[in-house]
C-alpha cells in the first residue's frame, strides 16, 4: 500500500489532466457555437431579416428572407395553376373489364405505357411507370368511386405538377384500348395568371420565388365572382422581432461562455479550486479578448449608435450583458444602417471581428483548443507509460515480499520443530 501511493498520484494527476481535456472540449464546443451565432449576423446583406404581410387573407400568403428589401405591391389573381386531371367513363366496378392492351401517355416530350385489362390494372401500371433513367413518371392516377348511378366506378389520371407546361396525352397503342381512350375527358391544365403593380405575370405554378427577390408568393385562391376579394396589397417590411432573436441568441452565447468561465476561477470554502482550469492564463487573455470586442466602438456614421450600449446591450459588473429588446428595436427601426455596422461593418464591425477571434481559438487543425487537447494528450501518453513501469515495479516488489514472506514461513516452522524436539528431550 505505502508503494502504491507513487502510482496513485500518478492516475490523480492523469484524472486531472481528463477533467482539463473534457472541459476544453466543452469550452471548444461554446466558442463553436458563439462563432455561428457572430456569422448569422456578420453580413450587412443577411443582418436585418424582413417579413411579408397581405391586407387580404386567404387568397395570398408570402415570405421573405434578409435578401429582400421593403416595399410594398398591388397584387390581384386571375386564375390559379392547376393540374390537369382526365378521367375514364364510368363501369360497375374497380376490376370491369376495359379490354386487354395498353396505353402511351406523352409528357413533356417524354413517352410512358401503361398496360392493364381493368380500371385497377391500368391505375397500378400508370403509377409504376418510369422514363428512361429509372425516375419515376410525373403522373398519378387512381380508380374513385363517385356513388353515381349504376357505373360509378371512374379510373382518374392527374399530373404532379400544375401548369400547361405539364399538361399530357393519352393515345391507344392498339386496337383493343381505343374505345377506352375514346371515352376519356380531360379537365385542361391551367397557368397562374395575376398582375404585380398592374403588370400580367404567367407562371406554371402557384408558388413563385423568381419574380421579388428575396420574396415567395404563395397563391392560394381566386373568386371570379367578387374579383376585389383577389386583389391584394403584399408589402415587405423590416422584421425587427426576428432581427432582435438572432441577436439575443449571440448575447445568450456569449453569457453563456462568461458563466463558465467564472466557474473555472471559484474557489471552495476552503480555498480550494473548483475548477480544473482555475488561474488558467490563456483563459484570462481569451476572456479579455472576447469583453474587448463586445465593448469596443464602431464608427457607424452616426453619434447615436457606435456601440452595443447604445442599442439596448449593456454590461453588468460581472461581465454578462444584458438585452433589452424595446431598445434594440427603437434603435433598429431609427437608424438600421447605424445598428447594423455596428455588427457588420468591414474590419470593425463587431459580429465580424468576434467570429474571425473565435475561429483562431477553434480552428481544427491550430486553433487554441486543438494544441491544448494535443498538449494533454501528450501528458496523458507519458503518465500512462509512468504508470505503467510503476505498477511493474510493484509487481516485482510484491514478488520479492512474498517471496521473502515465504521464506520466513520455511525458518518459523523450522524453528518451532526444533522447539518441540528439544523440549521432548529435556522431558
Amino acid at each position: 500500500a505505502v508503494g502504491r501511493r507513487p502510482v496513485q498520484n500518478l492516475r490523480d494527476k492523469k484524472d486531472l489532466q481528463r477533467q482539463e481535456k473534457d472541459i476544453s472540449k466543452d469550452l471548444n464546443g461554446m466558442w463553436n457555437m458563439h462563432t455561428a451565432k457572430a456569422k448569422d449576423i456578420r453580413l450587412s446583406s443577411t443582418f436585418v431579416d424582413f417579413k411579408a404581410d397581405v391586407d387580404t387573407e386567404g387568397f395570398v400568403s408570402a415570405s421573405a428572407s434578409s435578401a429582400a428589401a421593403a416595399g410594398s405591391y398591388d397584387l390581384e389573381i386571375e386564375t390559379l395553376a392547376k393540374s390537369q386531371i382526365t378521367q375514364s367513363t364510368g363501369y360497375a366496378s374497380a376490376t370491369a373489364s376495359i379490354g386487354n392492351g395498353t396505353i402511351l401517355i406523352d409528357h413533356n416530350g417524354t413517352t410512358y405505357a401503361a398496360t392493364g385489362s381493368t380500371l385497377q390494372e391500368m391505375a397500378d401500371s400508370i403509377n409504376a411507370m418510369v422514363d428512361g433513367n429509372g425516375d419515376d413518371a410525373p403522373i398519378r392516377a387512381q380508380v374513385l368511386d363517385t356513388g353515381e348511378g349504376a357505373n360509378p366506378f371512374k379510373l382518374v389520371i392527374t399530373s404532379d405538377d400544375p401548369g400547361t407546361a405539364n399538361a399530357f396525352t393519352v393515345t391507344a397503342a392498339d386496337t383493343e384500348m381505343d374505345a377506352f381512350v375514346a371515352g376519356l375527358t380531360d379537365t385542361a391544365a391551367t397557368d397562374a395568371r395575376f398582375t404585380l403593380d398592374g403588370i400580367s405575370i404567367t407562371r406554371s405554378t402557384n408558388q413563385v420565388s423568381d419574380l421579388i427577390t428575396g420574396v415567395t408568393i404563395n397563391l392560394l385562391g381566386a373568386d371570379a365572382t367578387t374579383p376585389s376579394t383577389t386583389r391584394t396589397k403584399l408589402t415587405i417590411s423590416a422584421d425587427t422581432e426576428a432581427t432582435s432573436g438572432k441577436v439575443k441568441e449571440l448575447v445568450d452565447q456569449y453569457n453563456e461562455i462568461v458563466d463558465f468561465l467564472e466557474g473555472q476561477s471559484n474557489v471552495d470554502s476552503e480555498g480550494n479550486a473548483d475548477g480544473a482550469l482555475f488561474g488558467d492564463s490563456t483563459l484570462r487573455s481569451v476572456r479579455s479578448k472576447i469583453r474587448t470586442i463586445m465593448g469596443s466602438v464602431v464608427d457607424t456614421g452616426s453619434n447615436s449608435y457606435q456601440m452595443l450600449a447604445n442599442i439596448g446591450i449593456k454590461s453588468e459588473t460581472s461581465g454578462r450583458l444584458t438585452f433589452t429588446q424595446s431598445d434594440f428595436e427603437a434603435a433598429l427601426v431609427q437608424d438600421e444602417d447605424a445598428v447594423k455596422s455596428i455588427f457588420t461593418k468591414a474590419g470593425t464591425g463587431i459580429a465580424i471581428r468576434l467570429s474571425s477571434e473565435l475561429e483562431l481559438f477553434t480552428d481544427s487543425i491550430d486553433g487554441l483548443i486543438k494544441a491544448r487537447t494535443d498538449g494533454i494528450d501528450r501528458i496523458t501518453a507519458r503518465l500512462n507509460t509512468s504508470i505503467e513501469q510503476a505498477e511493474r515495479r510493484l509487481e516485482k516488489f510484491e514478488e520479492a515480499l512474498t517471496a521473502r514472506f515465504a521464506n520466513l514461513e520455511i525458518t518459523m516452522s523450522q524453528l518451532q520443530s526444533q522447539g518441540s524436539s528439544i523440549q521432548g528431550a529435556l522431558r
